[in-house]
């Protein structure tokens, strides 16, 4: 990770796929590395897997903030649906229609 990059914490996969959340990057780091010094630093299951190693993610995070290395980016989420299905409230949905057709009319369209 190369500072001033932004970047999205993640975690699972499929169905427990989670965002943590949107960071920036203040100091250089290498992902893997900061994976590991975590895990002996902070003696989690020091045996690998054929995955990987064990790594308390709220914990790495906290302890990547607190040392400097990342920071948290206010941001807002526009969620676009479920499955093509974006959902709004009807009066919302009216009101947006009939400014659009003002708008229209208002142009001579």
């Amino acid at each position: 990770m190369k500072a001033g990059e932004i970047f999205i914490a993640t975690t699972g996969s499929y169905s427990d796929y989670v965002i943590i959340d949107l960071f920036r990057c203040i100091k250089d780091f290498s992902e893997n590395e900061m994976a590991v010094r975590f895990e002996h630093d902070h003696r989690i299951n020091r045996s690998q897997t054929e995955v990987g190693i064990s790594v308390d993610e709220d914990k790495m995070i906290d302890c990547l903030e607190s040392t400097g290395f990342i920071e948290k980016v206010k941001h807002k989420e526009f969620h676009l649906g479920d499955y093509q299905d974006y959902e709004i409230l009807k009066e919302e949905y009216d009101a947006i229609c009939d400014k659009l057709l003002k708008e229209k009319d208002s142009l001579g369209e």
